[in-house]
């Protein structure tokens, strides 16, 4: 029989429709609001966090499916039928195993069967994936940020600083003793150590009466990775960051359009 055009196209979309109804349908575990786990995990927002503490134990498996190495068997066969291509799978898995780790992490106590698989992932080549899984553990077991926070006093190797001190940087406001030695950190000659100790000062969002004066004249560095996260710092302080609207405002006319989108995320949340 001749399959015509038509015909072809028509199969065509039948089958991709199957395939979207597949990913759409397949089982995603418990939910939150009306939103299921998979939604809150890929779709990220503000109560992300919030919702995998609600759903408790019951989300740690679909995290734990996350943190594997391999594809899983919905993702196995939207490569196999060229829907999803194999290097856009690798691109997205580090950032999606990191997510879970996070996620976990923020879990506490309740992630406690995910100790293995992120023991696992602590020992990863990518220093983010193990940085990452590090710290989630830390959180599971309840321990302090501490240790980490005094290996920052160290600056004499900038790779290994700024990859502790994006681990310190995930703790959030526990990590708050860690504020003046990231301060510090600022005014060292090392662009890699200043610019990472700006993003852990926006994870750990506190003191805002001692660093957002200390972030500001970052803002109108000539090297726009500094302006980039030293407005994506100030983001993270939310309203707190109100005596730099100013700064603020005129980062809206950055030559950089990244700078331009936070400040105007930055403006938004100032005049609300």
């Amino acid at each position: 029989m001749n399959i015509t055009g038509r015909q072809k196209v028509v199969a065509t979309a039948a089958i991709a429709a199957a395939i979207l109804a597949l990913w759409a349908l397949w089982p995603s575990g418990p939910s939150y609001q009306g939103r299921s786990m998979k939604s809150w995990f890929y779709d990220r927002g503000e109560n992300d966090t919030e919702a995998f503490r609600a759903m408790g134990s019951a989300g740690v498996p679909f995290l734990i499916e996350r943190l594997e190495d391999a594809p899983s068997e919905r993702v196995t066969l939207l490569v196999k039928l060229s829907i999803v291509s194999k290097e856009s799978y690798r691109q997205n898995k580090v950032m999606w195993q990191h997510r879970a780790a996070y996620l976990l992490g923020e879990m506490g106590t309740a992630a406690q069967k995910a100790e293995p698989k992120l023991a696992k992932a602590a020992t990863s080549e990518n220093w983010s994936l193990r940085g990452g899984a590090t710290v989630a553990l830390m959180k599971i077991r309840q321990e302090s940020p501490d240790s980490l926070i005094e290996q920052l006093r160290d600056t004499s190797d900038p790779q290994a600083w700024y990859q502790t001190g994006m681990m310190v940087g995930q703790f959030g406001a526990q990590s708050e003793p860690a504020v003046p030695i990231l301060l510090e950190a600022l005014q060292h000659t090392n662009n890699v150590i200043q610019a990472h100790a700006l993003i852990a000062l926006g994870m750990i969002a506190r003191q805002p009466d001692k660093c957002i004066p200390a972030i500001v004249p970052f803002l109108t560095s000539p090297n726009v990775s500094d302006r980039q996260k030293a407005i994506g710092a100030l983001l993270a302080y939310r309203t707190n960051a109100l005596p730099a609207t100013d700064a603020i405002q005129k980062a809206l006319s950055d030559s950089d359009p990244w700078v331009r989108s936070d400040a105007a995320a930055a403006m938004k949340i100032l005049q609300q």
